[in-house]
This record gives structure tokens, C-alpha cells and sequence, in this order.
């Protein structure tokens, strides 16, 4: 199975960065520059993670992704797995939503960002396969 991710910050050359490290595991990354991008994206497309920097040209990502987990862009958007990386909100980041789904940038070695992708996908397929144990 293709993993979709969809990388979203506003510097141009990470989102080349992310698209290289990752795609050499297998994955296909889409970029999106702006948020506003990122949500016609994400309505016309199936995605398996997204990647989101905490500040996209002074938008917050944080709200960004409280509001698909609200449901504001759809309701197959709720439990999107994401990752956070970003280079000044971390701690804030991390008390949000967890140290799982943050990291500081730089990241270090790309193995480091590939780890902590796999990371998260193992996690949101464990509780897709732990709800349909129960159903």
C-alpha cells in the first residue's frame, strides 16, 4: 500500500527536504506552502499523514489541525494522523498534542524524521485495527 503525506510549511526548501528523505522510503509527499492550499488539498485527496509546521506565514498549525480534528474541513479529516515540526513552538506543540506527534527543527539525520513517521503510522494503524475488532 502507497503512503500520502501531505507536508505543509512555508519554506520551500524543507518541503523539497521532507519530499526527498521521505520519498526515498517509499512515500508519495505532496507540498502545500500555504493552509489554504493544504485544505483544498486535503478535501480532494485521501491522505495517510500529514505533516504541519506550527507557523505557516503567520497562521497558526496548531489551530489548523484542532480545527480538522473538529471537523471544520469534513468529517474524514477527524482523525488524520499528523506531525508537528517546528523550530520555536515546540513545547507549546508538545503539551498540545503530545511529544509523538512533535519535533524541533532541525530534526537532526533523516533517519530521525523517517522514524518518527513510521512511528505514527504504526500508531493510527493500530487504531484502525483495533476499531475494527470491535465492530
Amino acid at each position: 500500500m502507497t503512503i500520502h503525506i501531505l507536508a505543509v510549511d512555508d519554506d520551500g526548501d524543507l518541503l523539497d527536504l521532507y519530499a526527498l528523505i521521505l520519498h526515498r522510503q517509499g512515500y508519495i509527499v505532496d507540498p502545500a506552502s500555504t493552509l489554504d492550499v493544504a485544505i483544498r488539498r486535503l478535501q480532494s485527496k485521501q491522505y495517510d499523514l500529514l505533516i504541519c509546521d506550527d507557523n505557516v506565514y503567520g497562521e497558526g498549525g496548531v489551530e489548523f489541525v484542532q480545527q480538522l480534528q473538529a471537523g471544520s474541513f469534513g468529517d474524514n479529516l477527524r482523525t488524520l494522523p499528523f506531525l508537528f515540526i517546528t523550530a520555536g513552538g515546540y513545547e507549546r506543540v508538545a503539551k498540545a498534542f503530545g511529544l509523538v506527534h512533535a519535533m524541533a527543527k532541525p530534526f537532526g539525520t533523516p533517519q530521525t524524521l523517517c522514524d518518527r513517521v513510521e512511528r505514527i503510522l504504526k500508531k493510527a494503524a493500530d487504531v484502525e485495527n483495533t476499531k475494527s475488532t470491535i465492530v
